[in-house]
C-alpha cells in the first residue's frame, strides 16, 4: 500500500510511503527530485503497470487547485525488498492545444485497461466530466457523455465493476446517495442512473461483463 502527500496539522505534505501488509511495516520513500511533486491534498493516486503509481490533481493553502500528473516508479523499491529507498517522480509536461483536465479536487479516479479514468471535482465550481490517461502514451483524452448527466459533485467514490464505471456519493453543499453506471464498452458512451436506493435496485443487472 502506497500513501502519497496528504494533509496533517493544516500543513500539506509531500512525502511518499509504503506499508509491506504482509510484514507490517512501513518504509519512508526517498524522492530524488521532490521539486516535481508538489505538496497537496484531495489528490488521486492510481497503481498501473504494476510498480506505477499515477496522481493527479488536488489542492494546496486555501483549495488552490492543480491538474498536475506525476508518475512514480517504485521498481527499484519493490524489486529490493525495500532496501532501495529511493524512487523516481516523473512530472508529466502537455503541450499546448493538448486535450488537458482543468484542475481540480475531490475527484474520483479509476483504473480500466490500465488506464486511468478522472471523474468530476471541483475547481471553482462542481463538475461533471469524465477524462481518460491513457498509460501507453501518457495523453488525455475527454470523453463525452450522454444526457442526462449526473450532478456535479466533489468527494464521490468510482470503481470498475468489470467494464462498467460505477460512481457513488459525493457532495455538492449537499450529500448525495445515488449511484451512477457507465458502460465503457458501448460505441457510444452513456451514463444511467440507478435509484437512489440502490439496495432495492437490481444492480448487477446494470452492468456488463
Amino acid at each position: 500500500m502506497v500513501v502519497l502527500a496528504g494533509e496533517v496539522d493544516s500543513t500539506d505534505m509531500q512525502d511518499v510511503w509504503a506499508l509491506d501488509i504482509e510484514a507490517g511495516k512501513w518504509f519512508n520513500l526517498q524522492l530524488p527530485n521532490p521539486d516535481n511533486f508538489k505538496p497537496k491534498r484531495f489528490h488521486t493516486a492510481c497503481s498501473i503497470s504494476g510498480n506505477r503509481v499515477v496522481t493527479f490533481g488536488g489542492c494546496h493553502s486555501e483549495y488552490v487547485h492543480l491538474n498536475h500528473v506525476n508518475v512514480f516508479d517504485l521498481s527499484a523499491f519493490t524489486s529490493s525488498d525495500g532496501a532501495q529507498k529511493e524512487i523516481t517522480c516523473q512530472l508529466l509536461k502537455f503541450d499546448q492545444g493538448q486535450v488537458v483536465p482543468s484542475s481540480r479536487w475531490g475527484h474520483s479516479a479509476a483504473v480500466y485497461e490500465d488506464n486511468v479514468y478522472i471523474v468530476g471535482g471541483r475547481n471553482d465550481v462542481d463538475l461533471c466530466d469524465l477524462f481518460c490517461l491513457e498509460s501507453e502514451t501518457m495523453k488525455w483524452h475527454e470523453i463525452k457523455l450522454k444526457q442526462p448527466l449526473p450532478k456535479p459533485r466533489r468527494r464521490h467514490s468510482s470503481i470498475f465493476v468489470n467494464s462498467s464505471l460505477v460512481m457513488f456519493g459525493g457532495f455538492d453543499g449537499d450529500f448525495f446517495n445515488d449511484l451512477h453506471i457507465l458502460h465503457m464498452k458501448k460505441q457510444q458512451k452513456s451514463s444511467i442512473m440507478v435509484a437512489p436506493s440502490c439496495l432495492k435496485a437490481d444492480f448487477a443487472s446494470s452492468l456488463l461483463n
